[in-house]
């Protein structure tokens, strides 16, 4: 049981109460056993946050792992973007529909429509993009860290922050 209440009747609110003090205010037993609920499930939640504090990392730490988590991601679909237009215009030098008999080629006829649809032409930022990590011109943190210390990082403290929540 939480000492300070946050107690609401639906017509009227009193913060920083104790149960006490409410039922002197007049508070209904229910009302007051809804701030008590709620107080047990924000003191839980403060102390998953706590463990997760000690044992995963403070907040910057954790919002780096997941930039860099982001980021890696990111890459992985741009490269995919760039790869499957490039397969599609290898196998082909016009932009009109492959024959049936080619799965793989249908369904990058498929994806290439899908992009084109957004407006903008995906493969060609996704390539540039890609292209401009590569010469330095755009720095990524995650590439900065080096892979396998950024995977290893995603990993440890995924795992750290689902124990903590257990």
């Amino acid at each position: 049981m939480t000492d300070i209440l946050n107690v609401t009747d639906g017509s009227r609110t009193t913060v920083s109460v104790t149960r006490a003090e409410a039922l002197e205010l007049g508070y209904p037993e229910t009302a007051i056993a809804e701030a008590e609920a709620r107080a047990a499930a924000q003191a839980a939640r403060d102390a998953i946050r706590g463990r997760i504090d000690r044992t995963a990392g403070d907040v910057p730490s954790l919002l780096g792992a997941t930039a860099d988590t982001a980021a890696v991601a990111l890459l992985g679909v741009l490269a995919a973007v760039a790869a499957l237009d490039d397969a599609r215009t290898a196998g082909s030098t016009s932009h009109n529909e492959p024959s049936e008999s080619d799965a793989v080629n249908a369904w990058l006829y498929g994806f290439r429509a899908r992009l084109a649809a957004m407006g903008d032409d995906l493969p060609a930022q996704a390539d540039a993009f890609l292209k401009a990590v590569a010469a330095g011109a755009i720095r990524v943190p995650a590439l900065a860290k080096g892979f396998d210390r950024v995977v290893s990082d995603i990993a440890n403290r995924s795992t750290a922050v689902a124990d903590a929540m257990t």
